[in-house]
């Protein structure tokens, strides 16, 4: 079973075309040098830290 906020996001995907992807891509800043992604432990790092806050963040 979907979840709401699955059920959104499929029913977006179904509705974008592929010339607004195009276009939205081509929004995009170009990327300079090689792009870098995150490690396992940075991600992990970022999660707890998230997971910790998140609370506070949401309560307002």
């Amino acid at each position: 079973m979907r979840s709401p906020a699955q059920s959104q996001k499929a029913t977006w995907l179904k509705s974008a075309s592929p010339q607004r992807a195009r276009a939205a891509a081509a929004r995009l800043p170009t990327v300079e040098g090689t792009p870098q992604f995150p490690t396992d432990a940075e991600l992990e790092k970022a999660r707890q830290t998230v997971v910790r806050g998140w609370t506070t963040a949401v309560s307002g």
